[in-house]
């Protein structure tokens, strides 16, 4: 779930981003296929996501809300 640090409430509309990296300087983490786009989901009231069906790999999540212009 994402949540405000501040407020310390769920953080509704929310936009939560998996982005596939290709990490092989880390023999244990899976290369990500190449042919894997980004996943993206908003968040619900109570702040919850999912990024469904997404393959083994690495990736960086990313969140965007215009309540989120700084990390706390």
């Amino acid at each position: 779930a994402v949540y405000d640090s501040l407020a310390g409430q769920a953080l509704e509309g929310a936009i939560v981003w998996a982005v596939p990296i290709d990490d092989a300087t880390s023999p244990q983490v899976a290369r990500t296929p190449v042919a894997v786009r980004p996943v993206a989901d908003t968040t619900d009231a109570a702040g919850r996501y999912a990024l469904d069906a997404l393959p083994a790999g690495a990736y960086r999540l990313g969140f965007e809300h215009p309540a989120l212009d700084t990390l706390g």
